[in-house]
Formats: C-alpha cells, structure tokens, sequence
C-alpha cells in the first residue's frame, strides 16, 4: 500500500523501527528514526528525508528509490554483508543532496546517487554499479567502492578511493591518499584529473577514451595498466617526483609526459611499447629516468621523445640494464642521460636526430647500437658503446656552431678463442663529422671502423695495440692533430679516400705510417689528395710503405708536404692502373724505394730526388724543383750534389719506356739544366725553363720520341748532337758558343 499526502504541508515521523513495503509521498520531511525494515519494494518522495539508523531488506533483496528536493541523510549502515539483508537496488533521485553518514551500503544491484554526496564517514559502496550523477564531497574520509563506479562530476575531499570494478569517469578526483582503480576506466566528457595531494599512490588498470588523463600526487607512487589500447587517450600526462611502473603499454593520439618534474619508470615481465600517433598523432614522449630489464618501445612518429637516462642510475633510482631501447618515426631525440642496453638501442627509427646537451654515455652490449643524424653542444663528449661487441651505425655527428664537443667510439669484435667474429664491434658513420668537434676517440682494438662522410676533427684518438680495419673515405677530412706520435696507427687495413676528389688535411704530427713491426697497417690504400699542415720546416714530412706494407691506389693521387718543405718517402710498390700521381715536397727531398707502375699522369716536385726501383708510367711524367732557380742536372753518373737536382743515369734507366713525355723543369722554372753526358731515351723528353738549357752529351731519341727545348740551348765542352728515329726536335734558340 502507499500513503500518500503531498496537500498543504505533511510530513512523516517514525520514532521507533519501520518496516516499508510500499510507497510514502510526503510535502515536507520524513524522519525514520530507528530501524528500517523492507519487505517489499520502496520508493519515498518528501522533503529532507532522513535514515537515523540502519536499512535492510527483510530476508529477499529489495529496492529503496528516495525522491527529495532537500537532504537524504543516510545514518546507519544500508544493507549487510548478509545476502538476503541486501538491498536490490538504492537510488536518490530529485534535486536534493545527499548526506551519507552510513559508512557502508549492500546491494546485489546499482546504486544512483543523483545530488551532491557528502560522506560523513569513511564509506564502503558495494553493490553491481554506483553512480554519482553530481559532486561527491569526501570530509576527510575514504570511499570504498565494490563493483563498477560511473562518475559525472567533480569528488574533493576524500582521503582515499578504492575502486574494485571498472570506472566510467565523468569527474576529476582528488584525494590527499591512495586512489585505487583495479577495473578498467573510461574517460567521458573532458579531459580528467586524477590527484592525491599529500603524494598518495595512484594506480590504475586499463585507461581508455578520448580525453586527456593527468595523474598528480607529488612523490607518490603511479600504477598504470593498458592506457589506450582499446580507444587512444588524446594525452597523458603524469606529474611529480615518485615511481611509476608500467602494467601495461601506452597509446595516446597526442603527447606523453612520464617526467613530470623527476618522476622516474620501471616496467615488469614483458616488454612495453609507448605510443603517442593513434588517429595520426604525433605527439612528444618524455621520460625521466627508466629502469626495467626488458626492452622499450617509443612510438612518436614526427614528435620529439626526450630521455632522462635509461638503464642507469639517476633520480634516485637504481640501474637496471635494459633488454633493449627502440625508438620510430621522423622527430628529433632530446637525451639528457646515458643509455645502457644488453640489447639493441636504435634511436635513428626512420630519420630521427638525436641532441645531447651533456655528456652521456650510451651501449648496447652485444647488439647493435644505432643513431640517425647526430647534434652535440659544446662542452658534450658523446660515448657511443660501452666495451660491449655490438656494431655501432651513426649517420652524422655535429659539433657545437661554437665551442668543442668530443666523440668516443667505444666498443670491440667479440672474442672467440684466440681471434675474434667477423662482422663485430664494428663502428660505421655514413655521414660526416665536424662542426667542432675536439677530439674523435677510437678507444678500441678490435672490430673495423669505417667513416663514410667528411671527418674534421682536432684530434684523432687511438688506443695502442689497435687491429682492426679502419677507413675514411669522405670528400673532405681534417685532422688537425693526433693523439699518438704516427697517425692511423693500426695494424689492420687502413683506407685513406676512394676518390679523386677526396681530401685530407694532416695537422699536428708528421703523416709517416709505421710499418707493421710497429703496430702499424699491413694494406694501405690512398686515394685523393693529402696535405700535410705544419708550418715549422721539414715537420710535416709524409712516409709511407715499408717492410711487410702492401700500398694501393684506388683512383688519383696527390701527396703535398710544401706547406713545410718536408721530406716524403714511398717505400712500397704501389700500381697506377693509370690514374694520376703528384707528389710535391717543395724545398724537401722525394725518395721512392720501390716500384711504382702503370701509373698515369706523374709529377714530382722536390729539391732533392732518389729513386732506386722502376717508375713507369702510361701518360706524363713531370719532374721539378721546389725551388724554380735550383739548376737540374740529368743523365749524370752520381748523386752528390746538395745544391742542385740530380737526375742520374741510373734514375733514368727506371722510368721505362711508357710515359708519353717526361718534363724535366717547369713552365716557372729559372734554373739552369745541365745535360751532363749522352743519354738515348724511348720517351719523348722536354726540358722547360726560362734560363740556360746545357747540352754536355749527345741526346738519342728510338722511335718517335720527340724533343723540345723551351729556353735556350747551349752546347758544352764538345760539338753535341740531337737525333730521333721518327720523333720532332722543337728547339728555341741554339747559341754556337761552346761553354767552358
């Protein structure tokens, strides 16, 4: 039955127990002072409705609905842990407010709660689903919910919520402790945020919906499951200095902060992968430190990821080696800690940048460690490789615009028994050097290094005993000083340009490559054009070849010591295969101790010049002083002369018959040249200088040799002659005056 009175002003006062099996319609308040009983299911409408003691169903599970356009008080507890004490179900509907002073509430069913909730006690809701449809206010207490909980405005005040279902949020939530979500949640309405404001934890399970989540509590502890697996969140943002660990993978449509002010990760039992362009998002991931022991995904596509230190100490935390680090998409890197991996690290992903602004060291054991296009600023040295055997890939590395930055290349081919496996340590830079960088370290052994792009550095670091492979084949290398006293000293093979066009600037020591006795290469191979710095004269002298030295040419060849008039020595054979030789040792001395051959067009330019094996050639060979008013004198028996360039017999004996025409003297050349005795020559011969040009023997050319005399001709001592079988005698003027 109902009793209904809603005419004038009515209201309904039960001093003692009440047991309800129907409907009470009220204009003003009802009070149920002692115990409410229901026996069947209710619905109260009134003013200010009040529950001074408990409510329970009657043994079968029944229904509450109170309607109130003032205050629903609750005072005692509403149903038990007793099943049939239960209610069904318990909503407050209307404008009214709701004061739960109950501590806890049982239904086997939902719980709606349409006004503001103000709980003035610590309260446990357990039933199927419990809605707030307005504010919850927590007086300083704890909220307990078992079941699901739907959420559609704002819960201050509480000390802690526990939530043991899923949660639909439609509030921000704010508590000075823990805040529990142990079922999945669902962000609905607006972008949320999760606070505990005395450093409470706060731990979720999965996070779906297309809002923004943003969890602060200061130095507490985060939990996060799954965070956009099912629908991408637009952003997730974590404040604060505490721990977070990582249940669950990330995939959000906008950016990820995990930092906050120091915040550091971990993760547990399986790898985790952070992404940040679901609904083509390119939003901007950052961590502070992390630490887990398994690997690490970053998914950013164009956005910036910036990284505090992974696998290494820092904000507290402890290390712990990553199993891996892998970084995708376009953007740009900003790291602001090492990086320690037993497992591959790449953070090159498509074309991203790596920028350090500290110095960081960065491994990744066994596996490879990959980067895309480097940037350091000043004061930076980079390590890459942590004396682990994994291969290091570089693309560029650049130096501060002003300032010094330093690299360190810092791993090894993997050991077995007494040698080492092919294909490990490597370090391999695809790209240029420079932009000041001070000094470039090999600090390795074993495992080959090859630099592909432009090298300029101020110095070139290498660790003694060094065996492996190394090779620069940029188009524009610069070292301006080395760390040891002989550069490249390696005794594995070692490339020095593959074009023409390249060119390196030697600085600092002499460019004399030690012979493998001394540690130095057993193969070197030259190509391009090679000059050496110092000033100080004779300090920039060029050796190279030796005993146990097998030397190449890959493609032309300029070596240029004039800068310091410095000696140069080539003491290996070394094949032309017809491409361009040009040696200049200005004021210095040439000595070539072994056979050069097949070469192309060839020039020596020095003051001094011994040669004691074959020189042949397929185009022009050039021979000149340094010194354009030093005299020349060819065809003589011996040496000996300091002052002047000597072309003996026997150096002529080993030119061969190939060269297409050998130049003795210049088109700046003043000094006299002297034809000391008789000479046949198979190849055509020119003697070019603006002074004297002295015949002191008789000139045979076989075949069509040709001869030419640019300046003019004197005949010495005797009546001279000139004859070639079928060449052309070019001569400027011959004065008949006989000399001495």
């Amino acid at each position: 039955a109902a009793i209904t009175n809603s005419t004038g002003t009515s209201s309904l006062v039960v001093s003692g127990t009440s047991t309800l099996a129907g409907n009470i319609t009220t204009s003003g308040l009802q009070t149920y002072t002692g115990a409410v009983t229901l026996a069947a299911n209710s619905a109260l409408t009134g003013v200010d409705i009040s529950f001074n003691s408990t409510i329970k169903s009657n043994g079968s599970n029944y229904s509450l609905s109170v309607t109130d356009t003032g205050t629903t008080t609750f005072a005692g507890a509403i149903g038990s842990s007793t099943a049939g004490q239960k209610l069904s179900s318990l909503s407050t509907d209307g404008a009214g407010a709701v004061a739960m002073n109950a501590g806890s509430v049982y239904t086997t069913g939902t719980q709606t709660y349409t006004g503001a909730l103000t709980l003035g006690a610590n309260t446990s809701l357990i039933g199927s689903t419990v809605t707030t449809n307005s504010t919850l206010a927590g007086g300083s207490h704890t909220l307990a919910v078992s079941g699901n909980l739907v959420t559609a405005d704002d819960y201050t005040g509480l000390t802690s919520l526990t939530v043991s279902g899923t949660s639909s949020l439609g509030s921000n939530v704010t508590t000075s402790g823990l805040q529990t979500y142990s079922g999945a949640m669902t962000l609905t309405g607006a972008h949320r945020t999760l606070t505990s404001t005395a450093n409470g934890n706060l731990t979720l399970a999965a996070v779906d919906g297309l809002f923004n989540l943003t969890l602060a509590n200061g130095s507490g502890a985060i939990t996060l499951g799954a965070i956009g697996a099912n629908a991408a969140i637009t952003e997730l943002t974590l404040t604060g200095t505490g721990l977070n660990t990582l249940n669950g993978d990330i995939n959000t449509s906008g950016a990820i902060d995990l930092k906050g002010t120091s915040r550091t990760t971990t993760f547990d039992l399986v790898d985790r992968v952070i992404t940040s362009t679901a609904n083509s998002g390119n939003g901007a991931i950052t961590l502070g430190t992390t630490n887990a022991a398994y690997k690490l995904t970053l998914n950013s596509g164009s956005g910036t990821i910036t990284l505090s230190g992974v696998g290494v100490e820092g904000d507290g935390m402890s290390p712990t080696t990553l199993a891996g680090l892998i970084l995708t998409g376009t953007g740009s890197n900003v790291l602001g800690g090492s990086i320690n991996a037993f497992g591959a690290v790449d953070l090159k992903g498509t074309s991203r940048t790596s920028n350090f602004a500290l110095s960081q060291i960065l491994g990744s054991g066994s596996e490879a460690l990959t980067l895309g296009a480097v940037n350091l600023s000043d004061g930076v040295t980079l390590t890459l490789g942590r004396a682990g055997d994994g291969n290091i890939l570089v693309d560029s590395i650049t130096g501060p615009v002003s300032g010094t930055a330093n690299v360190t290349f810092s791993n090894n081919a993997r050991p077995t028994g007494s040698t080492t496996v092919p294909g490990t340590g490597l370090v391999t830079v695809s790209g240029a050097i420079g932009t000041n960088i001070g000094t470039l370290w090999l600090n390795k052994t074993t495992g080959a290094a090859s630099f592909a792009g432009s090298v300029q550095v101020a110095q070139l670091r290498m660790d003694a005993l060094a065996t492996y492979d190394l090779s620069f084949t940029g188009a524009s290398n610069s070292f301006a000083d080395f760390y040891t006293t002989t550069p490249f000293i390696t005794s594995g093979s070692l490339i020095l340009g593959n074009g023409a066009s390249d060119t390196f600037s030697i600085g600092g020591k002499a460019f004399n490559l030690v012979v493998p006795a001394a540690g130095g290469p057993a193969s070197v191979s030259l190509a391009g054009t090679f000059t050496t710095t110092l000033a100080t004269a004779g300090a920039g002298s060029i050796s190279i070849g030796g005993t146990g030295v097998t030397l190449a040419m890959t493609d032309n060849l300029v070596l240029n010591s004039s800068a310091s008039n410095a000696n140069i020595t080539l003491a290996s054979a070394m094949a032309g295969a017809g491409k361009t030789l040009s040696i200049n040792a200005g004021t210095g001395s040439l000595t070539v101790s072994a056979a050069l051959t097949g070469m192309g067009a060839t020039s020596f330019t020095a003051n001094e010049m011994v040669w004691t094996a074959a020189i042949t050639g397929t185009d022009s060979l050039t021979i000149q002083p340094g010194s354009s008013s030093r005299a020349i004198n060819l065809a003589g028996g011996t040496d000996a002369d300091t002052s002047t360039l000597d072309i003996s017999k026997a150096e002529l004996d080993l030119l061969g018959n190939n060269f297409t025409l050998i130049t003795v003297g210049s088109g700046t050349q003043s000094g006299d040249i002297h034809v000391l005795d008789s000479y046949t020559f198979a190849n055509s011969l020119k003697l070019q200088t603006s002074g004297a040009t002295n015949l002191g023997g008789t000139l045979t050319g076989t075949g069509a040799a040709n001869f030419t005399v640019t300046g003019g001709l004197y005949l010495t001592g005797a009546d001279r002659s000139i004859i070639t079988d079928t060449g052309t005698i070019n001569l400027s003027t011959v004065d008949t005056k006989v000399e001495g």
